[in-house]
């Protein structure tokens, strides 16, 4: 007996093709593969289609004998243009033989290896229009950019790709790379696919009143159709010698029929490239992974000794070809195939039943990622899994692929011979533009010749342009330059959060006061090349023992030396990843100026630890350099009151943040106790997110606070101020701006004052008692400062909250769980203390817009791909967040019919869990700090997980995944426990049982943890 396919529900008429995305329908396929599992069925405006997943059903598909070639919707809308082309064209078409026929010799390895000179012609158009300095070997073309230009890899690879197929198999220029603007065939290529899968969406009537649409339509097809007929007339009008594929299918007669192709058979094979797409991808995967893209190197200039790539090199990069395919493998440009049954038959070992001729999509983007096929880090780019010799054995059905293969080498080892490539934002995930193929959307790089000197590119991890953002603003003033500076200074930063970035800010903007001229930079933008000609400055964090996403490739890179090649370098470290790059910059040569220095963000002292070691810092690189403190005691601000004022939309940016809008806020607890608060957003367009993500929002100071500074120094909230700044500062600077603004959203209200700031108060001071009670601050700063969390002004920041649903239950909205921050003031005034994110977000009403993005967790911080996998769950009070996503995601796919292991969670109880409990996903264990009698006796989590140590280790046995999420005390104290219960059970002294919860727990125990 079979098993029914499932099926989303459906809408009248309409069927499913609401439930794909009109962008990125890929997007909606992964949903749907998490939600349904490994096989789903859609109706597309009454066009039935089945949708496969797994590589064992699409294995079972690609039996020729029993499946044959078939078409997506989309693709049928293609044939209005390429009709019957190789592409396009049903197995049984005449003109799909006869152009087979002539074209596969003509892609014979030799031919294919004749056609490197002409490759190579365009490929160095593309090299020199990436830098302005002429390459070598190079000839010289009028379309330059220089090393700090952001470069859009998918254009310059869709101009190479589309350039090199019409060069090297028509000998026709389209000279790409010699205009601004793509060449019209690409940009009306890219509509027109866009407009098959649109269609797909669309009934009948309803397409054909789209009047203006349709017009369009054609004309795309038209100034396609129009290239093809002159390249085909001028090759007619001039006949050439040279044996390539237009004179092969102008002139060639098939074998078998003795028939030729007419005309328009010959445009209509004149198609799209895929080339491009996995040239993006695959540059994106080496920059990602700076370790990747350093072997790389290396293995391509231990090749080639710094000459160009030859014919006989191709068959001598076999890690380069592994990264390659390793790339193909997770992002397939071509997302999906489609068969169909010749006869009535099952699948999946008589699993599922399907009828002749129904489509059977094969979705390769998640086929590719099948855990059962390449393990529990199929998600994980690993080139290595492409070097066990599998690959090779598999059958070439494409006809193209050794031309494609060849080209994408050979732009790949020239850029990465001639260029040093970075990411323009070190901090960009992956995102999706679709056609039919795919390309990555909004991926900007920047490269410069590899002799290149020192060139800082200050991108921070936070204010980074992205494609969903209103236009920039226009800056208007400048920052002065100091003539009378004695020495530069380097101040380089490794950032996610902002913390390390502000830092860094506050370092390079005191620099002009000491004597320095600063320059402020990511380390990803040194790496290579530590300059020797001013001291260097290092603050950056870590991320679960991870540098941050614009430290990376400077961490690898220093890992990597050898020798003392870092002498001559004069340098100082700030935060924890210096504890690493501190050691390596001394063992290679650099020059230590002062002792690390390092702060505990989760320590109340965190930013006054910063403070003594900035003072530190000044008082060695004064000495060194023989600089001194200019009177600028108070930072370097020149503030001017100014009458009329402007709107603030431009002044508050936080440009890879866009709008949302709030759906709803609802109270959890009841009254008289602390609040928690569930949000609902609606995700700004284009946004996507996973379970276990967090979503980022810039928040306002409390309206109270403001008003309470505005107070306090006599101010008006009418008043509007001009700042100008010597050095960098996240303050808008050069512009009119309102006073309440920058306290509103510019400035944090309620971080706790450090000796530094009561020193700078010190200076303002004009009376004597203010001086005398500020002195007296100081010299009690724990006791009547610290622990009261007297604040002054400082930079504002973007907290980043985890998020508390699954995009299987909405893949536009994200919910959050907060825990409101309002108690009484420590400092002892009769007054309540405001968390700034939590009390913004309490006081939002639905239709509220408010700025936001989804930032990524750790990749360990994810339910397993297989569904079936039991997951333990520990978390207290709004630790809750990420485990409700993770429930809830298993409730979806519980509901459409997927087998789940269960998921057993040690929380603080929550009513809305039942209906999880009664579906049979969920296990709650409860841990009631203030009614222990209610839950065994269990205050604490930790004390549950003694309660039920032999469950917890039966879902260990059973390959469960283990989460926590909370505090640094709460995760402390369930990682003892958790000793403590591999001590007990395997009999074990501590040292052993410590040893054995780093083995047992690897890949398997993921954490997130906050204070």
């Amino acid at each position: 007996m079979t098993t029914p396919i499932p099926q989303p529900p459906t809408i009248p008429l309409l069927g499913n093709s609401q439930a794909l995305d009109s962008e990125v329908p890929l997007q909606s396929f992964i949903l749907l593969a998490k939600k349904y599992g490994e096989i789903v069925q859609l109706d597309l405006l009454g066009y039935k289609i089945v949708v496969v997943y797994s590589h064992e059903l699409a294995n079972e598909i690609s039996d020729d004998k029993r499946f044959e070639k078939n078409f997506t919707p989309q693709l049928l809308n293609v044939r209005a243009l390429a009709h019957d082309g190789l592409f396009t064209a049903f197995g049984n078409e005449p003109n799909w033989g006869i152009a087979h026929r002539l074209l596969m010799p003509a892609f014979g390895t030799a031919n294919i290896r004749a056609m490197l000179p002409d490759m190579r012609d365009i490929c160095d158009q593309m090299l020199l229009k990436q830098n302005n300095t002429t390459v070598q070997s190079l000839p010289c073309v009028s379309v330059r950019f220089g090393p700090h230009q952001l470069i859009d890899p998918t254009d310059d690879f869709t101009r190479v790709a589309l350039d090199t197929l019409a060069f090297c198999t028509m000998s026709h220029r389209l000279n790409s790379f010699y205009s601004v603007e793509p060449p019209q065939f690409a940009r009306s290529m890219a509509e027109f696919l866009k407009e098959c899968y649109y269609r797909t969406k669309r009934p009948g009537l309803v397409q054909s009143w789209m009047k203006s649409t349709n017009a369009k339509y054609e004309n795309d097809m038209k100034v396609m159709k129009d290239v093809g007929n002159a390249i085909i007339a001028e090759r007619k009008a001039n006949p050439i010698e040279k044996k390539d594929l237009l004179n092969i299918m102008l002139s060639g007669r098939d074998p078998k029929t003795g028939e030729g192709l007419s005309e328009e058979a010959i445009c209509n094979n004149v198609s799209h490239e895929t080339s491009s797409g996995m040239l993006s991808f695959t540059v994106y995967w080496l920059l990602k992974y700076p370790e990747v893209m350093r072997q790389v190197r290396a293995e391509i200039d231990q090749v080639l000794q710094g000459r160009r790539i030859e014919v006989e090199d191709f068959d001598k990069l076999p890690y380069l070809v592994a990264v390659m395919r390793e790339s193909l493998r997770l992002c397939p440009t071509a997302p999906a195939r489609s068969a169909a049954a010749k006869d009535d038959t099952t699948i999946g070992n008589g699993k599922y039943f399907v009828k002749a001729g129904v489509p059977l999509v094969i979705q390769q983007w998640v086929m590719h990622r099948d855990p059962r096929v390449w393990g529990d880090d199929a998600q994980e780019f690993r080139p290595e899994r492409m070097l066990d010799g599998k690959f090779e054995a598999l059958p070439a059905r494409c006809i193209g692929r050794p031309f494609a293969w060849q080209e994408i080498i050979l732009v790949l080892v020239s850029m990465i011979q001639e260029f040093d490539i970075s990411l323009a934002d070190p901090s960009y995930t992956l995102q999706i533009q679709q056609t039919m193929t795919l390309k990555p959307k909004n991926l900007r790089i920047r490269a410069r010749l590899r002799t290149d000197g020192p060139r800082l590119s200050a991108t921070s991890a936070l204010h980074v342009k992205r494609m969903y953002d209103s236009p920039a603003p226009s800056v208007k003033g400048s920052i002065p330059n100091r003539g009378d500076a004695k020495a530069t200074l380097y101040v380089l930063y490794g950032s996610n959060t902002g913390t390390s970035e502000s830092f860094a800010q506050r370092i390079s903007g005191e620099a002009a006061s000491y004597g320095f001229a600063a320059k402020l930079g990511t380390l990803d933008s040194i790496t290579g090349h530590l300059p020797t000609d001013g001291p260097v400055v290092i603050v950056t964090a870590s991320f679960e023992g991870q540098p941050a996403d614009n430290a990376a490739r400077f961490v690898d890179w220093i890992s990597h030396l050898e020798g003392r090649e870092l002498a001559g370098v004069k340098y100082t470290t700030y935060q924890r990843i210096p504890k690493l790059c501190d050691s390596l910059i001394e063992e290679h040569g650099g020059e230590r100026l002062l002792p690390r220095g390092e702060g505990d963000a989760s320590q109340g002292q965190f930013f006054q630890v910063f403070d003594e070691y900035e003072a530190k810092l000044w008082e060695t690189l004064s000495t060194k350099y023989a600089t001194g403190k200019k009177k600028m005691d108070i930072p370097a601000l020149d503030v001017k009151v100014l009458d009329d004022g402007d709107e603030r939309a431009e002044t508050l940016r936080q440009p890879d943040t866009a709008m949302g809008r709030l759906v709803e806020n609802r109270l959890l607890t009841p009254p008289g106790n602390p609040a928690k608060r569930h949000l609902e957003f609606e995700l700004p367009a284009g946004m996507t997110f996973n379970a276990g993500d967090y979503l980022a929002i810039l928040p306002h100071n409390p309206i109270r606070d403001v008003h309470r500074v505005l107070a306090k120094f006599g101010l008006s909230k009418e008043q509007h101020i001009f700042i100008s700044a010597e050095s960098p500062t996240s303050l808008p600077v050069g512009k009119k701006v309102a006073l309440v603004e920058i306290l509103s959203g510019y400035v944090e209200l309620s971080q706790i004052a450090t000796t530094k700031d009561i020193q700078i108060l010190l200076t303002a001071a004009s009376s004597d008692d203010t001086v005398n009670a500020l002195e007296n601050l100081k010299a009690s700063y724990i006791d009547h400062v610290a622990s009261k969390r007297l604040s002054v002004l400082d930079f504002n920041a973007c907290p980043t909250i985890l998020i508390s649903s699954s995009p299987l239950w909405k893949p536009e909205n994200v919910t959050l769980t907060i825990s409101v921050i309002e108690a009484p003031a420590l400092s002892g005034e009769d007054k309540l203390f405001l968390g700034v994110g939590s009390h913004y977000l309490s006081q939002l009403l639905p239709g509220d817009r408010v700025r936001m993005t989804v930032r990524h967790s750790a990749a360990a911080f994810h339910l397993p791909e297989d569904p079936s996998v039991p997951a333990v769950m520990f978390c207290a009070g709004s630790g809750i967040a990420p485990m409700r996503g993770f429930m809830q995601e298993r409730a979806m796919q519980r509901s459409a019919g997927a087998m789940l292991g269960r998921c057993v969670d040690y929380l603080y109880g929550e009513a809305e869990l039942k209906e999880w409990i009664e579906l049979g996903i969920l296990d709650v264990r409860t841990a009631f700090s203030r009614k222990s009698e209610a839950s065994h006796g269990c205050k604490y989590v930790q004390d549950r997980i003694w309660v039920d140590r032999l469950e917890i280790t039966e879902a260990y046995e059973k390959g469960a995944k283990f989460f926590t999420c909370g505090s640094g005390t709460v995760a402390k104290g369930i990682k003892l426990k958790l000793i403590d219960l591999l001590e007990d059970v395997h009999k074990l002294d501590r040292a052993q049982a410590t040893e054995k919860f780093e083995q047992v727990t690897k890949g398997r125990y993921a954490t997130d943890v906050f204070d």
